[in-house]
């Protein structure tokens, strides 16, 4: 086909009018660096979500890690906070069953996303 998954969903979401940084979240969250922004912003989350996710996917030979770009974080300026996103996140994938119960549609992506956000 051509395009990536995230290329087309944020071409989608682009035309389902939803704000500019959910679309660049989407578009350039494999690719953060790519994006002119230079401060957290939802891509951040994402992308470090996605990229942790993955990573425990991968541990458990399901298919490959995602790398979280250290360049971006640190063009951003938040190295500092990488540790404890990398905590959030294990905190969350250890209490996944309780998530699932909670909220069965949400993906595991999207519960980390939101708490990033809150613990920007």
């Amino acid at each position: 086909m051509g395009a990536t998954h995230a290329e087309i969903g944020g071409y989608l979401v682009g035309l389902w009018g939803l704000m500019d940084s959910v679309v660049e979240a989407i578009y350039f969250h494999h690719t953060p660096a790519d994006d002119p922004e230079t401060g957290f912003t939802p891509l951040t989350a994402v992308h470090v979500a996605n990229s942790i996710e993955a990573e425990g996917h991968a541990s458990e030979g399901i298919g490959t890690a995602s790398q979280i770009d250290s360049n971006y974080i640190e063009k951003i300026g938040m190295t500092n906070r990488l540790s404890i996103w990398k905590d959030i996140c294990h905190e969350i994938s250890e209490h996944g069953e309780q998530h699932e119960r909670e909220s069965a549609h949400t993906s595991m992506t999207t519960r980390i996303y939101w708490k990033l956000l809150d613990g920007s």
